[in-house]
């Protein structure tokens, strides 16, 4: 069985809020920054509850299992590197719930409850002016936690129920290199009209993986029973922010994207339509409030589960950002 999911940089709602808090963020000799996160992760997908069809078997427990509602926190510290360039850490998590899939076997049906993920970025950040920008980065994107059953994260119980660490974990490492351009007027009421991202990221993976804990079925090498080496992605996106004119800093948003995942005990790429909907509330400076929808669908061009089911999931994201200067 495939397993999945989900983003490969960090949680959308917090990197909007870095970006809106830098924004106003006052400006003095310091050059670090330090930003704290926390984030409300609440599953609004109705299928992720869905009880098993009469005549299939749940793969997961024989009751519904607990979907996501969680409270996670996110970090991250920057160093200004001159007027134009910084450098940055940032520890994101992202928790969803599978919404009900049936086709994963015969007669069965799959209830996954809540997966936690996290994803640790090191970037270099440059500021090129006139709205681009970009940045080269280091990310590792791993699956600590899954209710109810194993689907490959970092541990997994055993038969007398301990955790241990699994060899099959599914994670993504990988470099890329990313570009942001904003267009539009900017103001203390609205942050640019449009933002577009587009990003290339190197996935490195083993040739053949015959002989190692994490071999695929049918002992797969690079060509053989659909399994690719490394490859290079290009996720991509298009955010607008709302221009409604008011004195209360709520700035509306809503984006697509093209998110892609490559796992290391996969085959090949996951990708996934993805829309989202909310708002970023500026408190003050150095305190930023966002609110965000996420829905994310498979796409049927992807390998996922078989068709025509699909992987999909919905969130509603809360955030907090502090961002201060030690």
């Amino acid at each position: 069985m495939r397993r999945h999911i989900t983003i490969a940089t960090a949680c959308l709602a917090f990197a909007w809020s870095i970006m809106l808090t830098a924004a106003g963020a006052r400006a003095d000799s310091i050059p670090i920054t330090i930003n704290v996160t926390p984030v409300w992760f609440l599953n609004t997908g109705s299928d992720a509850t869905a009880y098993p069809p009469p005549g299939t078997v749940p793969i997961n427990a024989p009751t519904i299992p607990r979907t996501t509602d969680n409270v996670r926190l996110n970090y991250g510290i920057s160093l200004k590197l001159g007027k134009r360039g910084s450098l940055a850490y940032s520890h994101a998590n992202f928790d969803f719930s599978l919404g009900r899939i049936l086709t994963v076997a015969p007669g069965t049906s799959l209830l996954t409850g809540d997966i936690d993920d996290r994803i640790d970025t090191i970037s270099y950040n440059y500021g090129f002016g006139h709205g681009l920008n970009g940045s080269v980065y280091y990310f590792s994107h791993q699956r600590s936690y899954v209710a109810g059953l194993c689907l490959n994260q970092i541990d997994c119980p055993n038969a007398a129920g301990v955790s241990v660490s699994n060899p099959s974990t599914i994670n993504s490492n990988g470099y890329g290199i990313g570009f942001k351009y904003a267009a539009g007027p900017v103001s203390k009421y609205t942050g640019p009209l449009l933002t577009f991202n587009a990003d290339a990221q190197y996935i490195p993976r083993p040739v053949g993986n015959c002989g190692t804990p994490t071999a695929l079925p049918g002992c797969n090498t690079d060509g053989i029973n659909g399994y690719k080496s490394s490859q290079v992605i290009f996720p991509y996106g298009v955010t607008m922010n709302i221009p409604i004119r008011n004195d209360l800093g709520v700035i509306p948003l809503i984006d697509y994207k093209r998110e892609i995942v490559l796992w290391r005990a996969e085959n090949s790429a996951e990708m996934y339509n993805v829309v989202e909907y909310g708002f970023v509330k500026i408190i003050r400076p150095d305190l930023t409030f966002a609110m965000v929808e996420s829905n994310w669908k498979g796409c049927v061009c992807s390998d996922t589960v078989p068709p025509p089911d699909n992987v999909r999931f919905s969130d509603l994201i809360a955030s907090l950002t502090y961002s201060f200067k030690p």
